[in-house]
């Protein structure tokens, strides 16, 4: 009879064992499964983040660029203007000391 209780209580015992090593394998497989979903979930972010600040980084270059070429052109302009004041001056002076000398 002892031996019989014995053996009940071991069977019992491993068959709470197995239960225990099921539920932790269960665990183990749903920990891996919402770890996976989060590195999806987060290379998916990432990809995101990288696109709007790629198409941001885009865009403001363009801006640059285009205000780099106005830019350009409004000192080309500016430089030919300095050009013709100065010529002018220099005309003005001539006429001047023309003048002086008549005088």
């Amino acid at each position: 009879a002892v031996v019989s209780t014995q053996s009940t209580g071991y069977k019992s015992q491993e068959i709470e064992l197995e239960s225990l090593k099921k539920k932790l394998e269960d665990c183990q497989s749903n920990i891996s499964k919402e770890v996976d979903a989060q590195v999806v979930d987060l290379k998916d972010n990432l990809m995101k983040d990288y696109a709007l600040k790629e198409k941001i980084f885009l865009e403001t270059n363009q801006e640059l660029s285009s205000k780099l070429s106005e830019q350009s052109i409004v000192i080309t302009d500016l430089q030919k203007s300095l050009e013709n004041a100065e010529s002018e001056l220099f005309e003005f002076k001539s006429k001047k000391k023309k003048k002086k000398k008549k005088k």
